[in-house]
């Protein structure tokens, strides 16, 4: 993956984690709804840090994505920001990036895997089609070698 196209991902997954924090901070005091459906879009970046990099950066992204949430449990007292419900949902955002991220790499191990086992079939039909083509060339020059040596076999006898 090219280094620009990486720092861009990097980037828009950091953007998207402080435009969610903002959302979710400013409306503390605001809605229930809109809290909880901030909270939910926390994912977002979770996910994207897991697809775009595999289970060690989902599982940073999630680790920075809870310690930004954890604080909510101090600024509110709500049934929605109890200790437990805080904590909970922490751990399902590392559950979800490490699942996602386990996934991601392991899809990408079997998918190098098949392209290695695409690339050794292909050279060993390679390999038959040159041995074939080989069998063939000597068996030709076999048959030139006979003649030959059957041309001088019947010169030497006529003298």
């Amino acid at each position: 993956m090219g280094t620009t196209k990486q720092s861009f991902k990097l980037l828009l997954i950091g953007a998207l984690v402080l435009v969610i924090s903002i959302l979710h901070y400013t409306k503390i005091h605001g809605n229930m709804e809109l809290h909880i459906l901030h909270r939910e879009l926390f994912f977002i970046p979770i996910l994207l840090g897991s697809i775009w990099f595999g289970l060690r950066t989902g599982v940073m992204v999630a680790v920075i994505v809870s310690l930004i949430y954890s604080p909510f449990i101090f600024a509110h007292d709500s049934p929605h920001t109890t200790v437990m419900a805080v904590v909970t949902q922490i751990i399902v955002f590392i559950l979800i990036a490490f699942g996602f991220g386990w996934l991601v790499e392991r899809q990408r191990k079997e998918h190098k895997e098949v392209l290695e086992a695409e690339s050794l079939s292909a050279l060993g039909r390679a390999a038959i089609a040159i041995g074939h083509e080989m069998k063939d060339l000597l068996g030709a020059l076999k048959g030139i070698a006979k003649k030959a040596e059957d041309q001088n076999c019947n010169g030497l006898n006529e003298n």
